[in-house]
C-alpha cells in the first residue's frame, strides 16, 4: 500500500498541470465560433492566449499570435468556468472592447450581438 501512494505522488509531481486546477497551468479554454449558436468553424484559445485576427507587417507584435483568417468572422463563443474572454474591434487590443466571463459554470455566448458580429479583430482568454 505504501508503494502505490508514493507512485501517485510522483505522477502528480511529474505533471504539474494535472495537479493544478487554477492559475497559469490550468487547462481551460475560450472557444470562438464562426456562426451564431456555436456553428461553423471553431477556434480554441487556451488560457493566456492573445490572438490578433488582423495582420500588420509593419506594426505586428510578437506578443500576439496571428490568425488573419479569423478577422471579422466571430459570431458566438463558449467560455470555460473561471475564464474571461475579452475582444477588441481592432488588432492587438485596439479600439472598443467587450468582456464576457465564464463564471463558476462557464458561459455560452450564443450570439455576440449585432454590435460585435463579424467585427472582432483581436481577443484574449485568461482563466483563474
Amino acid at each position: 500500500m505504501y508503494r502505490s501512494t508514493v507512485f501517485v505522488c510522483i505522477l502528480l509531481m511529474a505533471n504539474p498541470a494535472s495537479a493544478s486546477s487554477t492559475g497559469p497551468l490550468r487547462e481551460a479554454y475560450c472557444k470562438l465560433w464562426e456562426h451564431r449558436d456555436m456553428q461553423g468553424a471553431r477556434m480554441r484559445m487556451p488560457n493566456g492566449d492573445r490572438v490578433s485576427f488582423a495582420h500588420n507587417e509593419e506594426y505586428g507584435s510578437t506578443a500576439w499570435r496571428e490568425r488573419p483568417d479569423w478577422n471579422d468572422v466571430v459570431s458566438s463563443a463558449t467560455i470555460d468556468a473561471g475564464c474571461k474572454l475579452q475582444v477588441w474591434e481592432h488588432m492587438e487590443a485596439g479600439g472598443a472592447s467587450k468582456t464576457w466571463s465564464g463564471g463558476p459554470n462557464g458561459w455560452r455566448v450564443n450570439y455576440v450581438g449585432s454590435a460585435w458580429n463579424d467585427r472582432i479583430s483581436s481577443a484574449t482568454c485568461y482563466c483563474d
